[in-house]
This record gives C-alpha cells, sequence and structure tokens, in this order.
C-alpha cells in the first residue's frame, strides 16, 4: 500500500484502476468541512468527472477521463494542498478581525488618524483641535479589551469542572489553532503490548473482526468530533516512538496527525500528572482531581473531563467575536465623534461626554453577551449557566 506525505496533509492509495482511484485522507472521518474543500478542490481539474468524500469512512473516490489525464496527474495536483490551503477555505476557525485584536497596531493606526484629524482642525481653532484628540484617544481600545478577557474569565469560573486563573490564559483559548493531544488521554490504561508492534491498519482489521478491542477512549472519540463540530480541525498528537501501532491507528481511526516539523502548534492537552512547559502555549490538563487547582501556572487550564473542552475552546472564540464587534463598534463612533468635532458641532466637554458614553455602552455590551452565552451543545441541545 503506498503511503504519500505533504507536510500537513496525508492520504493513501486504496484502490487504483484507470479511471478510478479511491483514497484514505486523514482528518477527513467526521468532518464535514475538509469534504467540502476537497470535493471543491478537485473540481477544479476539468478532466475529473466526479469526486465523492466520505467523512464517516475518511475516504475519496475520484473518477476521471483517463483518456485525457492519468493517475499521477491527479496525485501531483492533491500534493499542492497543504494547511495554508486548509486556513483561508475556512477548514479551520479563523477570526475574521483578527487585526483588530492586536491592541498595539489598531492604537497606532487610531492614534495616526486622531493626531491628523487634530493637526488639520488645529488650522481652524485649537479649540476643535483639543476636541478631536478627546475623542480619539486610543485609550478605549486596552480597556475593551481588558474587560473583555476579564468578563471571560468570571464566566469560566462559575463552571465548576474548569479550574483557570489568569487572563493569559483566557487570551491564548481564543486564540487556538493547532491542538496536539498527548497519547495517554487517548488511549485505555490497559491495551495489549502486541499493539504496539503491529501496523494501524492490522490493529483496525483485527477490531473489525472482534479481535481486538478498540485501545481508543470513547471520550476521546467525542472529544474529536466535538471540536470538529466546533470548527477546530488542526489536531495532532505526540508520535515520539519510531514505532507506535496504536499511534498509527489513532492517526487513521481519529483522522488526526503526527506533530508536524517547523510548525508552531499553540494548545496541547495532556493528562494530570505530566509534566508540560512551554512558553506562551496553552496547556490543558485533564483528570479527576479537579479541585487541586494550586499553583497552576498562568497558561494553564484544569479541566474535570474531556467533555468540558470543546464548549471551553467554542465559547471562549464566540467572546472573541463579541469583543471584535464592541471594538469595531467603539471604533465607528469614535470616527463619527472626531468628524462632528472637526467640523465644530461638538465642545471639548461635549466630545469627553461622548468619549465616555461610547465607552461605556461597549462594556455593557460586552458584560451582558459575554455572562450570558448560551452553550452551544452537539445536536442542537443548549445550556445556559446562572450568573455568578
Amino acid at each position: 500500500m503506498n503511503k504519500i506525505k505533504k507536510e500537513k496533509f496525508q492520504y493513501r492509495i486504496l484502490f487504483s484502476v484507470p479511471g478510478r482511484i479511491r483514497l484514505q485522507a486523514e482528518g477527513l472521518k467526521l468532518n464535514n468541512n475538509l469534504a467540502d474543500f476537497l470535493e471543491g478542490y478537485l473540481y477544479h481539474l476539468e478532466e475529473i468527472i466526479s469526486v465523492k468524500a466520505s467523512m464517516k469512512t475518511g475516504n475519496i473516490v475520484i473518477t476521471y477521463n483517463s483518456s485525457v489525464i492519468n493517475e499521477n496527474a491527479i496525485l501531483s495536483y492533491i500534493r499542492t494542498i497543504h494547511y495554508r490551503n486548509l486556513e483561508d477555505s475556512g477548514v479551520q476557525p479563523r477570526s475574521q478581525g483578527f487585526l483588530l485584536t492586536e491592541e498595539k497596531s489598531l492604537i497606532k493606526r487610531f492614534s495616526l488618524v486622531s493626531v491628523t484629524a487634530s493637526l488639520l482642525a488645529s488650522l481652524i481653532s485649537l479649540k476643535r483641535a483639543a476636541a478631536v484628540l478627546v475623542i480619539g484617544f486610543p485609550a478605549m481600545i486596552p480597556v475593551i479589551t481588558y474587560y473583555s478577557l476579564n468578563n471571560t474569565l468570571l464566566y469560566l469560573k462559575k463552571r465548576d469542572g474548569i479550574i483557570i486563573n489568569n487572563i493569559k490564559a483566557v487570551r491564548l483559548t481564543q486564540n487556538i489553532k493547532r491542538i496536539l493531544f498527548h497519547p495517554d488521554i487517548i488511549f485505555m490504561e490497559k491495551t495489549p503490548e502486541s499493539m504496539n508492534y503491529m501496523s494501524g491498519i492490522q490493529i483496525e482489521s483485527m477490531i473489525a473482526n472482534g479481535e481486538l478491542r478498540d485501545p481508543v477512549k470513547t471520550e476521546m472519540r467525542e472529544l474529536v468530533k466535538n471540536l470538529r463540530r466546533a470548527g477546530y480541525n488542526s489536531l495532532y498528537v505526540f508520535d515520539e516512538r519510531k514505532k507506535d501501532g496504536r499511534l498509527e491507528y489513532a492517526r487513521i481511526s481519529l483522522g488526526i496527525s503526527p506533530v508536524p516539523k517547523k510548525k508552531r502548534y499553540n494548545t496541547v492537552i495532556i493528562p494530570q500528572g505530566v509534566k508540560y512547559t512551554k512558553p506562551d502555549v496553552l496547556t490543558i490538563v485533564t483528570g479527576t482531581n479537579h479541585n487541586s487547582g494550586g499553583g497552576i501556572r498562568d497558561n494553564n487550564i484544569y479541566c474535570k473531563d474531556l467533555s468540558e473542552i470543546p464548549l471551553l475552546v467554542r465559547n471562549c472564540f464566540r467572546s472573541h467575536e463579541y469583543l471584535i464587534k464592541s471594538q469595531t463598534a467603539a471604533l465607528s463612533v469614535a470616527a463619527f465623534g472626531i468628524m462632528l468635532a472637526f467640523t465644530g458641532y461638538m465642545a471639548i466637554f461635549t466630545s469627553l461626554l461622548f468619549y465616555c458614553i461610547n465607552l461605556l455602552g461597549n462594556l455593557v455590551y460586552l458584560r451582558h453577551a459575554i455572562l450570558n452565552l448560551t452553550e452551544e451543545l452537539p445536536y442542537g441541545e443548549q445550556r445556559k449557566y446562572d450568573s455568578a
């Protein structure tokens, strides 16, 4: 069986005859976004007759005109797929207002607009210039950001199964892109030693025949499924051993990949008792003794159950979207106020009042939106937590 690897995207050739080819793609199982992307991407080739990507089996069936194009040309086209394609196509969750969350860049740009407008207004009147500077004072940006993160922290602290102590962990959770799993949370505690020396395909076949028990935890399968439903598809696993059939089986079965070389991941999920320290990497610790959170690091989150993780990251991402909306609204209103001050419709005192109302309105919006988040659970079920 052939196996071809291309940085992040991996596939196997399962069956091939002229005019038809069947591939197994890692990461396709339970991943509807990737299935849609692959079908659309391959249909760009005019010689392809049909493409069927199944998220149930993780396979892709390609039918093509063998008199015009051959198998090697199609495989060469598939090898052009990498995760930049996937991210740009929405397979990974991406914030539409990512630049707005970069406080330093945003403050510089808005300050430039404010100062430029103030200099122009000073040619007419110094009072107008002062009013413009008051409305264009960029302090509202870090205030709104801090308030949003702090309210997200309060929202998470009211949940029994989570321990989180610092705003830094909230910020890291809002920017999750690639998630790395420790093997100990994937597999059951007792698995046959012989599995380590088998291939993933052998293990999959023996499980299908009832000769072996599935070594992957049911909770882990639910975790992967729910993370993908929440929009997180860049999932990886520690692969430190040269030969481990269990890990190969897990990658095939769950559709996850080995740790990519020269690519940074910013989130790791480990079981309780495993030591892992890396700066600027969010560490989610899972275990039953969730009340022993003393000494937890700033970039650590302690989750009692694996089932809490998809809701945690999804709702942090949603609070991040509320922050972007608030920043956009605040800057739009401030720009309108600068125009009014520039044309002389607002004096200094009125400008100060306008600034305070703008800031206060956005803070009230953020508190209401974040503290009243409704949990988005699979199959349309919803759950709402009362405010503390």
